[in-house]
């Protein structure tokens, strides 16, 4: 699984925002409850600038409806390889998959400051390439992106 997207991270060298590039990378194994929920063990890896900035270890449960409803939750730890800027992140995410699309909104909680930010992203979904737009709040809502990626799937 990757993921390639525009979006800020913050101030580099002088004060100037980053232009761009930073990508994910990692794994993540699905294990099936039943016909509907699933457990999910995950690990992802930040890079920006050339350099490794998070490692990312996380757990999911998983819930799907039939009629195409989704719920989920994720608690993922944050450890960040630049700064002293561990964290971890609780995503509770509401969604609905429709004729080839994932859509969903989620509300994120970082533990580090109680800060709190959601996002709304719409999926067009293939079995490698899937593009995605994204309307997010960043910073505890002080700042949102509009971002257009991909996820990739091997």
């Amino acid at each position: 699984m990757g993921e390639i997207d525009g979006a800020n991270i913050g101030k580099v060298e002088g004060g100037v925002y980053a232009p761009a590039q930073v990508s994910q990378f990692g794994v993540s194994q699905l294990f099936p409850i039943g016909e509907q929920a699933a457990v999910i063990l995950g690990y992802q890896n930040l890079f920006g600038f050339g350099e490794s900035l998070e490692n990312r270890p996380s757990v999911a449960a998983h819930y799907g409806f039939k009629n195409g409803l989704y719920l989920s939750h994720r608690t993922r730890y944050h450890h960040g390889d630049y700064v002293d800027s561990n964290t971890t992140r609780f995503d509770n995410v509401v969604g609905y998959k429709f004729n080839g699309y994932d859509t969903y909104v989620q509300h994120i909680h970082f533990t580090t400051g109680s800060k709190d930010d959601f996002q709304w992203r719409v999926v067009k979904q293939n079995d490698t390439f899937s593009p995605f737009v994204e309307l997010r709040t960043q910073n505890d809502r002080d700042s949102s992106a509009l971002v257009v990626g991909v996820n990739l799937s091997i």
